[in-house]
């Protein structure tokens, strides 16, 4: 979870040096500025994937968390070479920073759910095999 102070920080990295990251532990979120600076994309790890990608978890990509997209459209990209899963927002940079650390809590709310999704469906493929003892 983000704290108000990180997040205020995150917006004044943004404004002063066109990037910024939030979050001590990975995943981290990456901000940045986009052309001319009005517009800042926001990016999260939501997934790794062990060498492959489930199908479970590649349907689960495909059904929105309604509860929470209301507020924000963010999309997911999916890297089928590093077998990642990246939540994605673009918008305009809010003048006021409350307005600005109101859409990183809701983005942070976002990753925190889509991970919880994943690594529940990543644990439906998982296939038991029992063990033969003689």
């Amino acid at each position: 979870m983000i704290d108000k102070k990180e997040a205020v920080d995150a917006y004044k990295r943004l404004i002063l040096h066109r990037m910024a990251s939030v979050g001590s532990l990975a995943p981290a979120l990456f901000l940045q500025k986009i052309g001319l600076g009005k517009e800042f994309q926001m990016n999260t790890l939501v997934y790794q994937g062990d060498q492959f990608i489930p199908y479970a978890v590649r349907k689960a990509a495909n059904e929105p968390i309604e509860e929470l997209q209301k507020y924000i459209q963010p999309w997911l990209t999916v890297d089928e070479a590093q077998f990642r899963i990246t939540l994605n927002y673009k918008t305009e940079i809010p003048v006021d920073q409350e307005q600005f650390c109101e859409v990183l809590y809701i983005f942070d709310d976002l990753a925190v759910k889509w991970r919880e999704i994943f690594e529940e469906h990543d644990r439906q493929d998982l296939v038991y095999v029992p063990s033969q003892s003689k």
